[in-house]
């Protein structure tokens, strides 16, 4: 029994080792920061996040093999970057408005992709709508 809980911790350790960080920054062609969202890599079997910081930087996974992103080809999307609009005469609700083109809010219009061997940089330069 020892043996077995062994085995199934060393696979554990083994298949988690794979997995490395992914960063880099989301800005406008101007150079400026998108500072609200997430960006997203989505492979045919997971996906794996990361939340922009004021400076539209962005880290997936930490690197220690706990919780990083398993190497291989990634389709990426930048979602939930809005901002409340203003509510309007006749409205029960405040709508949000995107900061960014609709097109980057999914990986299949996004044109972004990303191949992860190893520690990756992967900078992303997104226009508004």
């Amino acid at each position: 029994m020892q043996r077995l809980v062994l085995l199934i911790l060393l696979v554990i350790a083994c298949g988690c080792s794979d997995r490395v960080h992914v960063t880099g920054y989301v800005k406008f062609p101007d150079g400026s920061p998108l500072s609200i969202g997430e960006v997203r890599f989505v492979s045919e079997k997971m996906v794996f996040s990361g939340t922009l910081d004021k400076n539209g930087f962005y880290k997936i996974g930490s690197g220690d093999g706990a919780n990083g992103i398993v190497p291989g080809k990634y389709e990426v999307s930048v979602e939930r970057a809005s901002v409340d609009g203003e509510l309007k005469p006749g409205q029960e609700y405040v709508e949000s408005v995107s900061l960014i083109a609709a097109k980057y809010t999914n990986y299949a219009t996004s044109g972004l992709s990303c191949e992860v061997k190893g520690t990756t940089k992967f900078n992303i330069t997104v226009e508004k709508p």
